[in-house]
């Protein structure tokens, strides 16, 4: 529930600051820049909160559920109860399989490893201020 979220604000607050940088970054009314970013802000956080469940033509949405049930149907997996479903016996492998993964493991394989990354890099930069700073009082 919060990575998706998280994501959400990310894509908010990405589009606002491009938009900021592309139309009044040059703009010499610093009060008006301070403000327009603290909104982009403000936004980014607020925005993904509003759920939008009334999006599109209503007979689309209606044809849409009511074609849903069809669609299963006609699947041979979906369409049979599961205890129909014969499962073949376990077979012991000796070799050691990898859980397929789907896209929504990729992305947070993806935000994890780019959130480490930069984790290091932080620690690193507080580490060189801590020796400058050292050296500095010699």
């Amino acid at each position: 529930m919060l990575i998706p979220y998280l994501m959400k604000v990310s894509l908010v607050l990405a589009v606002l600051t491009l938009a900021y940088r592309w139309l009044i970054q040059f703009e010499t009314f610093s009060k008006l820049n301070r403000v327009l970013l603290w909104l982009n802000v403000a936004a980014s956080w607020t925005l993904p909160l509003i759920s939008l469940p009334s999006w599109g033509p209503v007979g689309v949405q209606t044809d849409f559920h009511h074609s849903i049930p069809k669609v299963v149907g006609k699947l041979p997996m979906l369409s049979a109860p599961i205890a129909t479903i014969q499962s073949q016996p376990f077979a012991a492998s000796t070799e050691a399989t990898l859980p397929a993964m789907n896209a929504a493991d990729w992305i947070s394989a993806i935000y994890f490893s780019g959130m480490l990354v930069m984790a290091g890099y932080f620690l690193f930069q507080i580490c060189r201020l801590f020796l400058l700073v050292a050296r500095g009082r010699n």
